[in-house]
């Protein structure tokens, strides 16, 4: 019979702190059961980042939150996170990587950036590039070469390597590297991304490429850059919203949607927005997961001569292949056309 380890995590401990009680009784649960336990993750919260190699840093050091300005153009961007790769903020010689978020219109230039009344804090040779993420402090089940839970204490700043256009580019923990490392605790070094899927494993209890755990997802746009997003717990909202049918004549066949190109490949749970475009007679639209055995589907809205465009943002549920349906039911000249607001994470990842 299992011996529980009862010691309760304390308030203010770091993760590092409670990971033995955490691995005691994960390993406790398996002599349990006589099998592997479910996914234990703590999900980190992503946020999108545009990067810029930085030098010159110094003796005034660049701080989280902080809000920079170009000096020559009069771009600002708050200071996510930044690395420090070389020299020192007190010998004025710091150089690194600056991530930003909350950009204005104003395009960064190689030119110096200020904070506040500091001016030249440190020197940036180029625009900023929508490249970056940062991951806040997290817990992974992760069922590589070996199992264990890995870690993170602190925000973990990182560039995406291997983007293409307008597609996805998935964010893996990488095995090899902790492998290597030989220890739980997860930097940017041990974390990989790679436009090659994730497949499902029922025997790692989560979605691998290889021993590599995905844990996160980005969309590309045609130059190749992350289109900015917000993340809060279970929900990925893109900032703009992604088109994924056309103004279409659909009348009363059940026409597949395709919501692949918007959404990763471990979900099947999509915010869409619906429009329904009266054309010469009143309407009503409709939509269903495809490959559901029901005829009728959930209703979406009708459009009439009164209420010519009508839209409705519905939480949808597509197939494995993510393919969803709709249809109108008359056949004229109304139109129907939908766009992807942000995906949901599926449970346990």
């Amino acid at each position: 019979m299992a011996t529980w380890n009862t010691d309760n995590p304390k308030i203010g401990n770091t993760i590092a702190a409670d990971i033995p009680d955490i691995e005691e009784n994960l390993q406790e649960l398996h002599e349990a059961v006589g099998q592997h336990a479910p996914g234990i993750n703590m999900r980190p919260k992503f946020t999108f980042c545009e990067t810029v190699s930085y030098t010159g840093g110094g003796t005034h050091e660049v701080l989280v939150g902080d809000t920079l300005t170009g000096a020559t153009g009069g771009g600002t961007g708050v200071v996510v996170a930044l690395t420090l790769t070389s020299g020192t903020w007190a010998g004025g010689t710091a150089a690194g990587v600056l991530y930003l978020n909350t950009r204005n219109a104003t395009a960064f230039q190689a030119e110096d950036l200020n904070e506040g009344a500091n001016a030249n804090v440190c020197t940036i040779g180029a625009a900023t590039v929508k490249d970056g993420i940062v991951l806040s402090p997290f817990v992974y089940h992760h069922n590589g070469t070996t199992e264990q839970l890995v870690y993170a204490d602190l925000n973990v700043p990182f560039k995406f390597a291997n983007l293409a256009v307008f597609d996805m580019s998935y964010l893996y923990l990488d095995d090899s590297a902790i492998v290597t490392a030989g220890t739980n605790v997860i930097t940017a070094s041990e974390l990989i991304d790679s436009t090659t899927e994730p497949a499902w494993s029922a025997a790692k209890h989560g979605w691998y490429s290889g021993e590599d755990k995905c844990i996160f997802a980005v969309l590309t746009n045609w130059s190749s850059n992350i289109l900015e997003f917000f993340h809060d717990g279970d929900y990925m909202a893109y900032a703009d919203d992604i088109a994924e049918l056309a103004s279409t004549d659909i009348d009363t066949t059940w026409t597949d949607i395709d919501v692949k190109s918007s959404i990763p490949k471990f979900t099947t749970r999509a915010i869409c927005q619906f429009y329904t475009l009266f054309g010469n007679a009143a309407t009503e639209s409709f939509w269903r997961t495809n490959g559901q055995s029901g005829s009728t589907g959930k209703r979406i809205a009708q459009a009439s001569v009164g209420n010519t465009l009508v839209s409705n943002t519905i939480e949808v549920l597509s197939d494995a292949s993510q393919i969803i349906e709709v249809k109108h039911a008359a056949s004229n000249t109304s139109t129907a056309s939908m766009k992807v607001h942000g995906w949901y994470f599926p449970s346990g990842m």
